[in-house]
């Protein structure tokens, strides 16, 4: 899947991060389409299947923790790789909890969101090969 063909939806409730990380996908070729909630978030995922999700876990209303599950729950959805991109320091319980329902995790600290373009193109790449 060719970078400029793969939309990217963004799931975080923090509009920073939307301009961020956003600029920097789209940048890279990716089209990047916001979501400020969990529920809105898995609405557009089943409604417009993007390539990936880039998810926060810290929001208010549905957690990052709960919208994952609800994706992989999903027939709609199951497939398709998620990043989490979160500022909040994940315990052995959080990562378990998280599980393999996760292609990739990242801290929203600088150094680590650099690296967002790469580990999506990497879901991308692992997904393609799945589908192959």
């Amino acid at each position: 899947l060719a970078p400029a063909a793969a939309t990217v939806l963004l799931i975080d409730d923090d509009p920073q991060i939307h301009d961020l990380v956003g600029m920097d996908l789209q940048e890279a070729g990716y089209r990047v389409v916001s979501a400020a909630s969990g529920a809105e978030g898995l609405r557009m995922a089943a409604e417009m299947q993007p390539a990936v999700v880039v998810l926060d876990l810290m929001m208010p209303g549905l957690s990052g923790f709960e919208v994952a599950a609800e994706l992989r729950r999903d027939v709609r959805t199951q497939g398709i790789p998620i990043v989490i991109l979160t500022s909040k320091d994940l315990t052995a319980e959080d990562r378990q909890r998280l599980g393999d329902n996760i292609a990739a995790l990242l801290s929203k600290a600088p150094e680590q969101r650099r690296s967002l373009r790469a580990t999506v193109r990497q879901a991308l790449a692992r997904r393609a090969k799945k589908e192959a």
